[in-house]
């Protein structure tokens, strides 16, 4: 069967900060149309950059972001624009943008779309429509910064850290992308388009999780701390070496007893449990969660600490996961990128895909779709557009325009 949303038609006039939303209703069967400027789009050049056949430089996030999507040309500065924009929105289901809410652009998208009101328009903001963060501007550095992840990321004595690459952009993109299909659940009902508005310093927020409710819950927030989790006086180790990387593990003691005393067993088995720790009392003992440890029960987590160590040491990131998950503990491999690229998991499912691009004059091996659906399959990956790539059949589908025309609006800067 086609995609679930085959059929609909999106016009994507996004920035880096929603490239994503587009990308994902591509993969719902919605054929999503790239405006860029005459030339491309800056996000073209986002490290990092893969060098093709003839030594342009290919942005990699433009390319995971904007695969699949058609490619179409406008100056929207233009005295001529807003007739062409007109013309293209009264042709399509949804319109995506980013641009500045208090911008002239953003005021054009705006007014052309009011005219067809069964087109939903959604806006990826910075911080949304309002005063005084409508006036705001924020690149991804800043979005992890004033969203609260860059508090609680990297050693407490050196600076933040931000998650590499540009992933405040992906969760404003993700968020816009659930905000469009909620939209458009009402409007099987009503029959009416709506205006969403997402938030990325929001969309980063709801990242931190219980993080949020500490200073509510227990008076404190918690602290950078590297590998370990905490907040005031507690300092527990999260990420542990082994043989060839790290993993995610926790000690916990009373209610979370059960894993921990799994890894105990382990251990025993395989002679590396000493003598003190045989007969620890964890079903009693608790090390602190959220509140202050004294000095004798760190001390105590310290040194349990080390001996894990220890064992995890003599086992690849493979055998902690597979025997982890056999004994049922909280544990998992910190991947690298080419664990995520031989997941066997990810490999069962078909996740990547070979995709052949011409431009890059190589076969890659793509992520495919995001989620495997039980009655309709989602679109196979392709490659993103060349910037106009599809003028000419687009604007003939959708504006009626013909050669002629379309030679007037290339030579006059338009298209």
């Amino acid at each position: 069967m086609p995609p679930p949303l085959q059929g609909l038609r999106a016009l994507d006039l996004t920035d880096p900060l929603g490239y994503l939303c587009g990308r994902l209703l591509v993969d719902l069967g919605v054929e999503v149309i790239k405006v860029e400027p005459p030339g491309g789009d800056a996000g073209r050049q986002l490290a990092p950059c893969y060098r093709d056949l003839s030594g342009r430089e290919c942005g990699l996030f433009w390319y995971a972001t904007n695969a699949g999507k058609c490619g179409l040309t406008l100056a929207l500065e233009h005295p001529t624009a807003p007739r062409v924009l007109g013309a293209l929105a009264g042709r399509v289901d949804f319109v995506l943008e980013s641009f500045p809410p208090d911008s002239p652009a953003a005021r054009l998208v705006a007014d052309r779309v009011a005219a067809h009101p069964t087109v939903i328009h959604t806006s990826v903001t910075p911080f949304g429509d309002r005063p005084p963060g409508r006036a705001l501007r924020a690149d991804d550095l800043v979005l992890w910064a004033m969203g609260g992840p860059m508090y609680l990321c990297g050693d407490e004595d050196r600076p933040p850290t931000r998650v590499p690459l540009w992933q405040a952009f992906c969760h404003a993109g993700a968020e816009a992308a659930v905000g469009t299909l909620l939209a458009h659940l009402a409007r099987g009902r009503s029959g009416r388009g709506q205006h969403v508005v997402v938030n990325a310093q929001a969309a980063m927020v709801w990242t931190l999780m219980n993080a949020q409710a500490f200073p509510i819950f227990h008076g404190d927030s918690p602290r950078r701390n590297g590998v370990f989790v905490g907040s005031r006086g507690v300092r527990r180790r999260m990420i542990f070496a082994c043989a060839d990387g790290f993993v995610s593990l926790l000690l916990i003691g009373k209610q979370g007893a059960p894993p921990t005393l799994a890894l105990m067993r382990w251990m025993e088995e395989c002679g590396m449990l000493p003598g003190w720790l045989r007969e620890w009392p964890w079903a009693e003992w608790e090390p602190g969660w959220a509140m202050e440890m004294s000095p004798e029960v760190q001390a105590e987590m310290v040194r349990i600490e080390e001996v894990v160590e220890a064992f995890l040491r003599t086992k690849t990131k493979g055998e902690i996961y597979r025997d982890g998950m056999r004994r049922r503990m909280l544990v998992a491999p910190v991947a690298t990128v080419e664990d995520v690229t031989r997941d066997p998991q990810l490999a069962a499912r078909e996740y990547f895909r070979p995709l052949t691009d011409e431009t890059l004059g190589r076969t890659l091996r793509f992520p495919g779709p995001f989620a495997r659906l039980s009655a309709t399959s989602l679109a196979e990956p392709s490659r993103p557009p060349e910037p106009g790539e599809h003028n000419a059949r687009l604007y003939a589908e959708l504006c009626g325009y013909g050669p002629r025309e379309l030679a007037m609006l290339a030579r006059d800067g338009v298209i």
